[in-house]
């Protein structure tokens, strides 16, 4: 029981990341930096480096960060949801089984 709340709590802390990372790049946009920012010569150099900066933020928040397990696959809330009906699947199957070999064990007793 452990293991599953830590894996949502891990899922559920990078999907939040993931999120963050797109709300950053949407409120830099809306912010209308561009026309606050005023050039001036003597500030020439720096008015560049704020504006590339910024823009180069705007650019890598547009794609969703992507964590990765050892090249397994990405982390996220659809891969927990998914480990969790795989998980319930095979631990019903397990179950299916001992129920039937228990049942054939007792037949075997009564016979």
């Amino acid at each position: 029981m452990f293991l599953v709340v830590e894996s949502f709590l891990f899922c559920r802390v990078l999907s939040d990341i993931n999120e963050l990372n797109t709300k950053i790049g949407m409120v830099l946009y809306e912010m209308e930096w561009y026309s606050k920012l005023r050039f001036s010569k003597r500030f020439a150099s720096d008015y560049r480096h704020v504006r590339s900066s910024l823009l180069i933020i705007i650019m890598r928040t547009q794609t969703p960060l992507s964590f990765t397990v050892n090249g397994f696959g990405t982390i996220s809330m659809g891969r927990f949801v998914d480990l969790l009906n795989s998980s319930y699947s095979f631990m019903a199957l397990l179950l299916q089984l001992k129920n039937e070999i228990a049942h054939k064990q007792m037949e075997r007793n009564a016979a």
